[in-house]
């Protein structure tokens, strides 16, 4: 991610090297274990709250340009494999807009979205998704796609996960559905944290005040539990991706030391994201923290980055 923005990038060919022979792999490129075709699809990009497969739903897709004949009275009760949308225009009359057979009345119809996956799309301020050519390997391997989709301005701090999915077209011959691939294989968790346009740690939100229902803000105890003191929340954002955090009193007495490493696992205490740590108001004393002014210092461990900083806290 970069500010508000949550990037994704993948590639139409997963390349990999077997005892000195190149090949490459990918959804776009498997053959159904019934059909023996390569009935790839489309794309989807899934988010959910919580990493549960039933909790993923399509934010955005793409897909093959394809038609396909369907039971005018069964919902996705189909005739037969789709048809590329090139097949349908370079032979138009082979292709009738209605057909009977079997006692069923099959009507040609676009299958799923047909947003193009080859195409690039937009919605300002909501997202961004651009496919590249890339022919550097057309003859061994045909042309390369990069894809890139940016969902824009998400919620600093907020926690999502986020997945690409490929789903195949299924089989009418053998009524296999459609299927699509499980989200939770490769979801990530996001937690926007990094700012681009500065490279000073900023401390969200500052100041923090006691008379702010933060829980109905989604920004604290967000699970609906019963509320204690330790689930006041506050964030410190572009942090470095290793980093030594400490808390000061105006006075100049120690209150917290965090250990921040962006590559630890999603659930550690005070991970806030790759580049971001929270503060419960805990101090090492086991203390809740009192109003007042509060400073803070950073220290990058990789490099001479340090930076100082305060906050308010208003209880």
């Amino acid at each position: 991610y970069a500010n508000k923005d949550v990037i994704l990038e993948w590639c139409s060919h997963e390349f990999y090297e077997v005892q000195g022979i190149k090949g490459a792999a990918g959804p776009e490129h498997s053959i159904d274990t019934f059909s023996r075709r390569r009935d790839f699809e489309g794309y989807q990009i899934q988010m959910a709250p919580v990493n549960e497969k039933t909790e993923f739903a399509d934010i955005f897709t793409v897909d093959k340009m394809n038609y396909i004949y369907e039971n005018v009275v069964e919902y996705e009760e189909y005739f037969d494999i789709p048809i590329p949308k090139d097949s349908l225009l370079a032979n138009p009359d082979d292709y009738l807009p209605l057909f009977t057979y079997a006692g069923k009345i099959w009507q040609l119809i676009p299958f799923k979205e047909n947003i193009s996956y080859h195409e690039d799309h937009s919605v300002d301020g909501v997202y961004t998704y651009t496919a590249t050519p890339d022919t550097s390997m057309i003859e061994q391997f045909g042309v390369v796609y990069n894809y890139k989709f940016v969902l824009h301005n998400k919620i600093y701090g907020k926690e999502n996960y986020i997945a690409v999915t490929a789903s195949d077209h299924g089989d009418p011959i053998t009524e296999t559905p459609s299927m699509k691939s499980d989200p939770t294989t490769n979801s990530v968790s996001i937690i926007p944290s990094k700012l681009t346009y500065t490279t000073d740690v900023v401390v969200f939100p500052n100041p923090y005040r006691d008379d702010v229902d933060y829980q109905n803000l989604n920004w604290e105890n967000t699970d609906g539990n019963t509320w204690y003191e330790q689930d006041r929340r506050i964030m410190f954002m572009n942090l470095p991706l290793r980093s030594v955090l400490k808390i000061y009193t105006l006075a100049g007495d120690l209150v917290k030391t965090i250990a921040h490493n962006g590559n630890a696992p999603t659930g550690t205490v005070y991970q806030q994201g790759l580049y971001g740590a929270y503060w419960n108001f805990i101090s090492e004393n086991n203390q809740a923290a009192v109003s007042g002014i509060y400073l803070f210092s950073v220290q990058d461990v990789d490099s001479d980055y340090e930076f100082v900083g305060k906050f308010v806290i208003i209880k």
